[in-house]
């Protein structure tokens, strides 16, 4: 009797064990699995309260995990602990990592009993499956290398990107496969052996590029930190994110940057050529209007002085007076647009010959104060345009040839029909034009040598104006010139018949 009281003793104590132990806990009969006594933090784990458990199968409660159930009774012996961790999926689909601890007894009915504490676990296990999800699913490339460098791991975005499996990857370095090259591989070898030594703050980062397995080039930001364990680094893992894209933005915008300084500076440059040009415009304007304005005081001085006038006198007045005007004309000339019409209306059937004829004739005491001798080669040609236009176009050319002719030399002028084109062609054999500043003479104001172009007179207008002409006609302008042999300056009015068709 007194030992049938003691055991019932013991069997209560060990029953308020389990009712009040902090974990699940539960006592299951080995011959059948019926749930001999259990508390109520079961609930937690099977999804089921402990009063619906007690007196039933183990097995109704745990249809996902009867095979493993099985193979579970066969590891655990009796008088030894056991221990292990796992996912448990409950009958309501939920999954949980639960941790539990084990042992086999024998009861005071002489059977065998397991007991089972159990816990979900809301650290290792889970986190590990959080950071194994994490891993694979990354948009970022992850990875994990030895102390020698070779891969130890990489995860799914890592092998897509580069088009290796990964038994191409894992157990091979980066240098070994060509991932990284160059002055690169220089700087990845480095930054290792600085974390390995731990030489390098975990929050550096550093920029390599990386070829896949195709050739394709990747340009990613490494952020890398060692593996410690037991206080001792054992590897390095690495986060890699393409930045393939933000660096074409990078020097697209950097190519914008530099094309827009560029602009900016031509647009300076510019700028200070045209005050240039301006102040040099004002001083030959300047220059231009002194000179026959001089001429024009001595005269009158002179008549004044003598009461009386001489009429070669009267005559340097009026030449001199012409001088300015036509000066005036140049200058109102190159303001007005291309498009301008009504001053200078096109007309049918002019006789461009004619006009030819006589701009020389009227150009004929300049060719003769140089011994120049003009040799003419003409068609007789009719065509659509403005009489003053064609003349102040010829006028320009020729006088451009005269000035910078060779004293005693010959100046061409030629006029022809290539098929329904008009060509116009003055030649001289002059001083020529610097190659450099063939681009330069049909612009407002500019000269060749302005020096030297002072003392001929002018302000730089008169190719301007030819090709402001030229362009009326919807027509082409060149030169060809070799510097000290003279120029051929081309006019090409295309498709031009004499009824303007």
């Amino acid at each position: 009797m007194i030992r049938k009281r003691e055991l019932k003793k013991e069997v209560n104590l060990f029953e308020e064990i389990v009712r009040h132990a902090p974990v699940a806990c539960f006592v299951i009969r080995a011959e059948d699995d019926t749930v001999k006594f259990a508390n109520e933090k079961v609930e937690d784990v099977l999804g089921f309260s402990h009063l619906e458990v007690v007196g039933k199968p183990l097995t109704d409660f745990i249809k996902y995990r009867l095979e493993k159930w099985a193979k579970l009774k066969g590891l655990i012996k009796e008088g030894a602990y056991f221990k292990t961790e796992s996912d448990f999926k409950r009958n309501d689909g939920e999954v949980i990592s639960v941790k539990y601890e084990a042992t086999k007894f024998r009861w005071e009915d002489g059977k065998s009993y397991y007991i089972f504490f159990v816990r979900k676990m809301l650290g290792e296990i889970l986190a590990g499956s959080l950071y194994q999800h994490i891993f694979e699913n990354a948009d970022d490339w992850i990875y994990t290398v030895d102390l020698d460098g070779k891969f130890t791991s990489v995860n799914q975005k890592f092998l897509r990107t580069l088009g290796y499996s990964e038994k191409e990857l894992v157990g091979k370095t980066a240098g070994e496969l060509g991932l990284i090259r160059g002055d690169y591989r220089n700087l990845a070898t480095e930054e290792f052996e600085k974390r390995v030594n731990q030489e390098s703050s975990s929050s550096t980062r550093y920029q390599v590029e990386v070829v896949s397995k195709s050739g394709d080039i990747f340009f990613v930001d490494i952020s890398a930190v060692p593996i410690i364990d037991k206080n001792r680094v054992v590897g390095m893992q690495g986060v890699a994110r393409d930045i393939t894209a933000a660096r074409k933005y990078e020097r697209k915008i950097l190519s914008l940057n530099k094309e827009l300084e560029d602009k900016v500076k031509e647009r300076t440059e510019k700028l200070q050529e045209t005050l240039s040009l301006k102040e040099q415009l004002l001083a030959d304007v300047s220059h231009e209007l002194r000179t026959p304005l001089t001429i024009i005081n001595l005269v009158l001085e002179n008549i004044q002085d003598n009461n009386e006038y001489i009429p070669s006198e009267l005559g340097s007045i009026a030449q001199e007076v012409d001088r300015i005007e036509r000066l005036i004309s140049d200058l109102s000339l190159v303001a007005l647009p291309v498009s301008e019409d009504t001053l200078f209306p096109f007309e049918k059937n002019i006789n461009v010959t004619e006009i030819a004829l006589d701009v020389i004739r009227r150009l004929a005491s300049l060719t003769k104060k140089k011994n120049l001798t003009v040799v003419v080669e003409f068609e007789k040609i009719e065509m659509y345009t403005n009489i003053d236009l064609f003349d102040r176009l010829l006028t320009n050319l020729l006088t451009n040839a005269i000035k910078y002719s060779k004293n005693n030399k010959e100046i061409i002028v030629r006029m022809f029909k290539v098929g329904e084109a008009v060509v116009l062609e003055v030649q001289d054999f002059g001083a020529g034009i610097p190659e450099e500043k063939k681009l330069f003479i049909f612009e407002r104001f500019y000269q060749v040598d302005q020096s030297r172009d002072r003392g001929k007179g002018g302000v730089g207008l008169g190719l301007s104006i030819v090709k402001w002409v030229v362009e009326k006609h919807k027509g082409i302008v060149s030169v060809e010139s070799k510097e000290g042999e003279g120029a051929l300056f081309r006019v090409v009015f295309s498709h031009i018949s004499s009824h303007g068709e």
